[in-house]
């Protein structure tokens, strides 16, 4: 299933949801599930499922409306010739997409990322991009 990331804005009205997100788009219902979700400065983050035969631009297109944000499944990329290694990226990811291993070198796990953006924030050399 495509991962779609959704920021919802402080103030928005979620109207009963519940761990499944249902909307309708061209008519047809669509069901996304929640697989995970965060509490940020912006609003909630959720990134949801959504089945394989919806396409997933139109999707985000439609999740994009009364001011969220949505987009799909974020790339991550470690410019490892200037990361030092000095862990401020994994200790500020709370999916677990970027570890050190047991020898203290950074792994990414690209399937964990959400595009939360958080370890680009939070690192001294700013090798990480997140698109």
């Amino acid at each position: 299933m495509p991962k779609i990331n959704i920021i919802f804005p402080k103030n928005y009205d979620f109207n009963g949801i519940k761990p499944k997100i249902t909307v309708e788009i061209n008519g047809v219902p669509v069901v996304a599930s929640i697989i995970r979700s965060s509490f940020t400065p912006e609003g909630v983050h959720f990134v949801v499922d959504i089945p394989k035969d919806i396409d997933a631009d139109e999707f985000v297109q439609f999740m994009s409306q009364d001011g969220a944000q949505a987009y799909k499944r974020a790339l991550i990329t470690v410019d490892e010739s200037e990361c030092i290694q000095c862990g401020q990226c994994t200790a500020s990811c709370s999916y677990d997409a970027l570890v050190l291993d047991e020898h203290m070198l950074l792994v990414v796990n690209r399937d964990n990322c959400t595009g939360c953006r958080t370890c680009v924030d939070s690192c001294p050399r700013r090798c990480i991009s997140v698109y």
